[in-house]
């Protein structure tokens, strides 16, 4: 068995014990009775749901067939035949987004007795894609991670939102992994809104008891960081995402402005030329 133990601030900061993978099964079965981790156990191997992917086959069509009809639409000098094939492209491309949406089904996967995680695109029950693998030896604590950036910059839509953060289009939540060498990898992808968060917890908060290991979870005002802990361990670190959401605001506000200005002036002076000309 192997111990871990840190002093970081967690959800349960104490001495845990990694468990067997028969005792990992029942905690699992047990879990699945609520089915707050929305999945299903096969096989050893554990499907979780997952609530979406920015990249997956229906989008990428979906966006294909929109440009190609926007473009058709504004392109000029086409006869009927080349107007008809870039409209019948176009909606092809959509049918079959909605066809991929309808069959293809994405699960976060932990197989119990090599003791991994991935994630499995499938359809009609045949994996098409599979992700690399996360290894449990790998993982020094576990953690539930809020992001609002694309890239570097703060996503707009996380700025102006004004209800629940929680429900924020612009508020992606993850369930993630701190590894040996300090890296932050994502379990299960970012996904905006309330249901994945409160799965990405669940989920979390059983393989920490699963694996022996603490965790700790953002709130929608927080996200993690990796520290260096005593000697040369790393532990996760939550810290608070209000004074950047805040910063990011007065940017964009002053950029808004400035642009406000910047059009008004030219306002201004076409208004003024023909006088001026005069």
């Amino acid at each position: 068995m192997i111990n871990h133990y840190n002093s970081q601030d967690t959800t349960e900061n104490v001495l845990k014990i990694d468990k067997k993978p028969s005792e990992i099964k029942q905690l699992i079965n047990k879990a699945l009775i609520t089915n707050k981790i929305f999945g299903y156990l096969h096989n050893n191997i554990l499907y979780m749901k997952s609530f979406g992917k920015s990249n997956s086959l229906d989008k990428i069509f979906a966006g294909v067939g929109a440009a190609i009809i926007l473009g058709g639409t504004r392109a000029r000098e086409l006869d009927f035949n080349e107007g008809l094939f870039i409209i019948v492209s176009g909606v092809g491309c959509l049918i079959l987004s909605a066809v991929f949406a309808k069959l293809l089904k994405y699960y976060l996967v932990y197989d119990i007795d090599r003791e991994v995680f991935y994630t499995v695109t499938n359809i009609f029950n045949k994996t098409v894609k599979k992700t690399k693998e996360i290894a449990r030896r790998d993982i020094v604590e576990l953690g539930v991670n809020t992001e609002y950036k694309q890239g570097n910059r703060v996503d707009y839509k996380a700025i102006n939102f004004k209800g629940d953060k929680m429900d924020n289009p612009g508020l992606r939540t993850s369930f993630v992994a701190l590894l040996t060498d300090g890296k932050i990898v994502n379990i299960s992808d970012p996904i905006a809104l309330r249901q994945p968060h409160d799965a990405a917890v669940a989920r979390c908060e059983l393989f920490s008891e699963c694996f022996g290991l603490n965790n700790t979870i953002c709130n929608k005002t927080e996200y993690l960081k990796s520290i260096k802990g005593e000697g040369h361990n790393f532990k996760l670190q939550k810290l608070s995402n209000i004074q950047e959401l805040e910063k990011a605001q007065t940017q964009t506000n002053r950029l808004t402005y400035g642009l406000l200005v910047f059009f008004l002036i030219l306002i201004i002076i076409g208004i003024a030329i023909p006088f001026l000309v005069k």
